[in-house]
C-alpha cells in the first residue's frame, strides 16, 4: 500500500503530495550515514557513490536545507574539498573533474540552503560562505590553468571580470567573518586566511591588467 503525505511549499505555500514509501527509506539511510559520521566510523570513499545517489534522490523530495539533506551536503562538501586540494595526483583526470564539479555544485547548494537555516551573522553560515569563497577562487584558477578543461576558453575581458567578482565575493566574506568572529582580531583564523587569498587575488588581477 502506498503511503502518501502532504507538505507545503516554503515559497508559494501551495500544498503538494509526497510518496512517503519512497522518501522515508532515503531519510533513514541518511540518518545511518550521519550516525556513523558522528561516531567517527564513516569512510567517505566507501559510501561516496551511495551518498551521491542518496543526495540526488533526496533532492527530488525535499529542499536542500531540510534534514538530513543539508548535513549530508556538508559532509560531502568538506570531504571533497579536502581531497581535491591534495590528491589530484592520486586521481584520474576524469575522477578529478567529476569530484571538482560535484563539489562546486554541493557548495553552491549548501551556501544557498544556509540562508534559510541560519541568521545573518551566524558563525556556521559565515564558515560556509568562507568555504564557498575559497573554492570559487580555487575553481577559477583550476579552470584557467587546466589545459584539458573544455571550459577554459575565456576571453581577456571575461577573465578579468571573473577575477573581480571573486575579489568582491571574498571581500564580502571577510566582512561576515568580522561580524561573526570579531573585527578587532580581523575575523579570526578564517578572516585572516581569506585576507591572504584576497591579497593574492588582487596581485593576480594587477598582473592580468598589465598583461591585457
Amino acid at each position: 500500500m502506498t503511503k502518501k503525505g502532504f507538505t507545503k511549499c516554503d515559497v508559494c505555500y501551495e500544498k503538494f503530495e509526497i510518496d512517503l514509501n519512497k522518501l522515508l527509506p532515503l531519510v533513514e539511510r541518511g540518518e545511518e550515514i550521519l550516525e556513523k559520521d558522528s561516531k567517527g566510523q564513516l569512510d567517505y570513499q566507501d559510501v561516496k557513490n551511495d551518498l551521491i545517489n542518496l543526495i540526488e534522490n533526496l533532492q527530488k523530495y525535499i529542499p536542500n536545507y531540510s534534514y538530513p539533506l543539508f548535513t549530508l551536503l556538508r559532509i560531502s562538501t568538506l570531504t571533497l574539498t579536502n581531497n581535491l586540494n591534495f590528491s589530484k595526483t592520486q586521481k584520474s583526470e576524469f575522477e578529478f573533474e567529476f569530484d571538482f564539479e560535484l563539489c562546486l555544485n554541493y557548495l553552491r547548494n549548501t551556501f544557498e540552503a544556509s540562508k534559510e537555516i541560519f541568521s545573518e551573522n551566524h558563525s556556521n553560515k559565515t564558515l560556509i560562505l568562507a568555504e564557498y569563497s575559497k573554492f570559487l577562487n580555487f575553481s577559477f584558477n583550476y579552470i584557467i590553468n587546466n589545459n584539458n578543461n573544455k571550459n577554459k576558453k575565456f576571453n581577456q575581458i571575461e577573465i578579468i571580470s571573473k577575477k573581480k567578482n571573486i575579489i568582491n565575493f571574498l571581500e564580502n566574506s571577510i566582512k561576515f567573518t568580522e561580524l561573526s568572529f570579531g573585527k578587532l582580531n580581523k575575523g579570526g583564523i578564517v578572516g585572516k586566511e581569506l585576507n591572504l587569498i584576497l591579497n593574492d587575488c588582487k596581485l593576480e588581477l594587477d598582473n592580468l591588467n598589465i598583461l591585457f
